[in-house]
């Protein structure tokens, strides 16, 4: 973590090695030490959810202490429980010298390298946590829950088809902390990528950002980027419309909105400094809340002439992109829970956006951040200096979002497979929870106009079903498999 007095005041006799440092690590988080981040606690996944990635990895810890989990149990019912934790902690500067693991606040035995059996874990919620320390002392911490039910329960969900529905409303959410500078100007350069997938599209489109209201000594809630406020894209802009402005046009607003300014500015313009350290604050609260932020949103726009209610619509598809380098925050310096910190939870928000808007409103919400689900997010992890986005990509993964890296070095095909699924909102239709096989199944669609199954391709997708080809008007029966 680079200070901003490093960073910026010793600039001519550091450029050398700031270009140099910038060349070789290009896709690595540039993190300006303007304050320090909280650490932040993993509630449990997304019931439902395989805590295993599609490799069968989840990463966790830090960039000092890598958590690597090999085999983490799924979630399951009462019939099938016994399981295994199989991990290694990786520290790539310094030896091992501590690994402490619980489960569900059990200390049970455990080594930097193990494979520990779970033979009675509890109906409901089970937590398996390792805490490591290398020789620097410094910690790695990273938790692994799963869901044990009592049934697997068949469900039903009838879908009315009318004419395909081409209207999208987007929230791009940005983390806009101080470490974030490289990862927006990567956004920003690839902005049309994301947009050339919406020529068929009827969008609207707004920007917020992780920041919560914070300390009200710095981040006061009248800002215009906290607490899930739509930005002011230009003069009382704050909303992008197809019917308002040029493809380039809204090209130009998101490049110039998506990259936040480094350093918090006073009402009058002037640079906010922390009293303590006398060093620059950054424009945002070093508490990212991304989760939080939309379900704030979402409130606003239950308000009366905010500029959310003018742009979110009702009846329409709903997504939400978003990109960090943290995961969501929960505590406070002192370890105690945020403010309103039910409305970080991922099921609190699909369960918000349904109730806002109808329980058949597609919502999708996509990541773009330290992928805790595969290999890659591990060398990521090593060389970004973050935090895996574990309640973030949870998220993705039950709504059907897309997850994305944040160390990729060209953000063009994240967001131009972002795009193109949120192109194809109009053949995804929600279900009442998470999908799952049941004996190798996933379910069925029955058109109910003859009673017969629907012969084109398609797939559950978290809790959407999505279709390879629009599905003709009419109504349909579809039938799939839910935990209990």
């Amino acid at each position: 973590m680079k200070s901003f007095f490093n960073e910026y005041v010793f600039g001519p006799s550091l450029i050398l090695i700031g270009f140099l440092s910038l060349f070789i690590y290009q896709n690595c988080s540039r993190d300006v030490d303007f304050n320090t981040r909280p650490s932040v606690e993993r509630p449990p996944q997304e019931p439902g959810l395989n805590p295993q990635g599609p490799d069968g990895l989840v990463v966790g810890g830090n960039s000092e202490v890598i958590i690597k989990f090999n085999e983490t149990p799924t979630d399951t019912t009462v019939d099938d429980t016994d399981t295994v934790i199989d991990y290694e902690v990786v520290t790539p500067r310094s030896e091992v010298t501590e690994v402490k693991c619980t489960l569900n606040g059990v200390e049970v035995p455990c080594k930097p390298t193990d494979r520990i059996p779970i033979t009675n874990p509890v109906v409901g919620t089970n937590t398996f946590t390792i805490v490591a320390t290398n020789a620097n002392n410094q910690v790695g911490e990273q938790t692994v829950t799963w869901e044990v039910f009592r049934s697997i329960i068949t469900v039903t969900r009838d879908i009315q088809v009318t004419a395909p529905d081409n209207r999208v409303d987007i929230i791009i959410n940005v983390d806009n902390s101080g470490s974030m500078q490289f990862e927006q100007q990567s956004m920003a350069n690839r902005i049309s990528t994301f947009m050339d997938r919406f020529e068929n599209l009827d969008y609207h489109i707004a920007v917020i950002t992780t920041s919560p209201i914070g300390d009200a000594t710095y981040w006061k809630a009248s800002l215009g980027y906290v607490d899930g406020k739509f930005i002011e894209l230009t003069n009382n802009v704050y909303c992008i419309r197809k019917s308002a402005q040029t493809k380039a046009q809204a090209e130009q607003l998101l490049q110039q909105n998506v990259v936040r300014s480094l350093v918090l500015l006073d009402d009058n313009g002037n640079t906010v400094l922390d009293p303590v350290r006398g060093q620059p604050l950054a424009e945002g609260n070093g508490w990212e809340r991304g989760i939080f932020t939309t379900f704030r949103s979402i409130e606003r726009y239950t308000q009366a002439n905010s500029p959310e209610s003018s742009c979110l619509r009702p009846n329409v598809a709903k997504h939400v992109v978003l990109i960090s380098d943290e995961d969501e925050t929960l505590t406070d310096n002192s370890g105690s829970p945020l403010p309103q910190i039910e409305k970080s939870d991922g099921n609190q928000l699909k369960a918000f956006m349904s109730a806002t808007f109808g329980a058949n409103v597609l919502f999708k919400f996509h990541s773009i951040v330290v992928n805790p689900y595969t290999s890659e997010g591990q060398t990521c992890l090593a060389s970004h200096g973050a935090t895996p986005g574990i309640l973030y990509a949870s998220l993705s993964r039950s709504t059907g979002g897309v997850i994305g890296s944040i160390c990729a070095p060209d953000y063009g095909a994240q967001l131009g497979e972002i795009g193109q699924t949120i192109s194809n909102s109009a053949l995804s239709y929600p279900l009442a929870c998470v999908a799952i096989p049941k004996e190798g199944q996933m379910g069925q669609v029955t058109s109910l106009s003859n009673n017969q199954p629907v012969t084109m391709n398609y797939s559950f997708n978290g809790d959407k079903v999505e279709f390879a080809q629009p599905l003709n008007p009419g109504s349909y029966r579809v039938t799939h498999f839910c935990y209990q």
